[in-house]
Formats: C-alpha cells, structure tokens, sequence
C-alpha cells in the first residue's frame, strides 16, 4: 500500500515537469532481496521509494530505521533535492507527499491529501480504534486487501502489470471506482474469510503473557496481512504481541506494539530488529526478523518475549 501509493505520487509530480516512469519494478524485503540488494544494479535515472538506499538511486526517499544496508552507506549519506531519509514520518507516502510540497512547491490534488492521511494511519498503525483497524469494508482496507491478494507475485509480468494499474487509479483519484469493480469480489470475499480464520487461531494458540500476547508455536494458516491486529483485539489489554509464522519458504519474527492501550512505549522495535539481525528492521512500533529455520526463529522469540515483557 504504502509503496504503490508513494509510486503514484511520484508519477504525479514526474508528469507535472512533463515526464512519466517508463518502468516499474516491485519490490519486497523478504526471500533474501536484502541481502542481495547491495549488488544490485539500478538502471538510470532511477527513483526508490518506500525501500532500502541504494548510492545509485537518482531519487531515494524512505522512511524505515533499517534503511541502510551498509553502515558506510549511512555515513556518506547526504540528504538533498532528490535524497530524503525520513524515519519521523508515519508513510513513505507521506515523507513524499510532505518532501516535494517543501523541496518543489507541488500543490497536491485534494484526493492525494485524503489518500495520505489513510496510507499514514495504516502504515503507522495510528487507526482511532481497533474496529478501524479491523474494519475490511472500509475503502482503504478494500484496496490493500486487492492489492496484496489479487494478484500473486509468482506471475511476475501480471503482478508488474497489475501494480502499474494500481498506481495509475491512485494517481487518478480513482480508488473507489477500482474497489467497486466486480473483478474484486471473490478477492475480497476470500479477506473476510481470512480474517475470520486468523480470529479463531489466535484465541486458539496465542496466550497472554504478561505485556505480550504470544503464539509459542507457529501458527499454521494464519493469514499474515489480516491478522496484524487481530491478537490486539482478542488480548485488548496487551501491550505487545510477538509470533513467529511461516510466509513462503522463511520464517517470520513479528512483534509489534499495541496503539490502543496505554504507553509509555520506550523501545523502538524496528531498531531492535535491525540490531539483533543482519537483515531485520521495520519501524517504532513494529520489528521483523527472517529466519531459514524454525527452531532459530523460535530462540529468538524467547528473546524478544523477555525483552518486550521488560521494555527493553
């Protein structure tokens, strides 16, 4: 969501100075792209939004603790017109939405105002309450639910294609048109159902242990984008959750913080994920770890259960 979103306001300013994006590529953090970004070979001029820095990136904007592969990176680098690293910011689309009304006096669209403020509630995870979190009838939950689900990243040229039609609607302001479309119906059927599954495994194998509700073992079939708030709903008084689940051929570590209860909260966990692992990170409120082995995923759950019960 968050990416797409950034991809579109770009799109947006680029077609302002009469330009346009003649490629898109997608990309993710997991099954090992982390790793191999350093070797990665960008094509010119390139713009990446919403990921890692990379030094021959022509337009770089970001906004996680984890930005920085290398610590040399981080050490030469220098913000400027075309450079921002943000970790303030709620969104990656909103460090852009802000950085080019500051840097390039861009007058926004009303859509794109609208469309931000969403992107920066559900990308911090600052929704008012748990039923707005959870609410999957709600256009921007309708749109993320398409888009992380309509199209699998297995049918490489479709997911390229399908992402480059989702930051055109944005672009466009034509989010609910897209959302109403029939072609969506089965996909967002098939969330609610996920949803409705995630509810019964986390009441079933996840606990409350002290501050953080926990699941022991990895869960199986717990959908991993409709379960983000799910263990807050059912542990309402938790400060924190931490579990490990299975999302293709790793092992994930979450762990996440609460917003609707009672701070203070003193520990960044994105950073915590950063410094406990080559390859982690995440933001203030929500740390990922990728692991190769279960039983290594689990050690490090113990780890963090202790940590997030002590707050640090």
């Amino acid at each position: 969501m968050d990416g797409v979103s950034s991809g579109a306001l770009f799109l947006h300013f680029f077609r302002l100075r009469g330009d346009g994006i003649s490629h898109y590529y997608p990309v993710d953090f997991g099954n090992g792209f982390k790793e191999k970004w350093p070797d990665f070979r960008l094509e010119h001029p390139a713009v990446v939004v919403d990921f890692l820095y990379h030094p021959e990136a022509d337009w770089w904007l970001d906004h996680h603790v984890s930005s920085f592969v290398k610590p040399m990176w981080q050490e030469n680098f220098v913000a400027d017109k075309q450079h921002s690293f943000a970790p303030n910011e709620k969104s990656c689309a909103g460090q852009v939405y802000r950085f080019l009304e500051r840097e390039y006096n861009v007058r926004w669209p009303g859509h794109f105002k609208s469309w931000v403020d969403l992107v920066d509630m559900g990308d911090s995870a600052t929704w008012p309450t748990i039923e707005a979190a959870l609410d999957l009838d709600s256009p921007i939950h309708k749109f993320s639910t398409i888009i992380d689900n309509y199209i699998e990243d297995e049918t490489r040229i479709e997911y390229i294609e399908f992402k480059k039609q989702v930051i055109e609607v944005i672009c466009a302001g034509q989010v609910e048109n897209f959302i109403s479309s029939p072609e969506f119906k089965l996909t967002l059927d098939k969330g609610k159902l996920e949803q409705e599954k995630s509810f019964e495994i986390v009441r079933n194998k996840f606990k409350l242990e002290d501050k953080v509700a926990v699941a022991r073992e990895i869960p199986e079939n717990l959908h991993e984008g409709t379960s983000r708030f799910i263990p807050f709903a059912v542990f309402p008084t938790s400060k924190y959750q931490a579990l490990v689940m299975k999302t293709g051929g790793a092992y994930k570590l979450r762990m996440s913080k609460n917003p609707w209860t009672k701070g203070p909260w003193p520990l960044n966990l994105g950073a915590i994920a950063h410094e406990l692992q080559v390859g982690g990170g995440g933001h203030d409120g929500i740390g990922i770890m990728r692991f190769t082995e279960p039983n290594l995923a689990l050690q490090k759950l113990d780890e963090i259960i202790t940590l997030l019960n002590t707050d640090g």
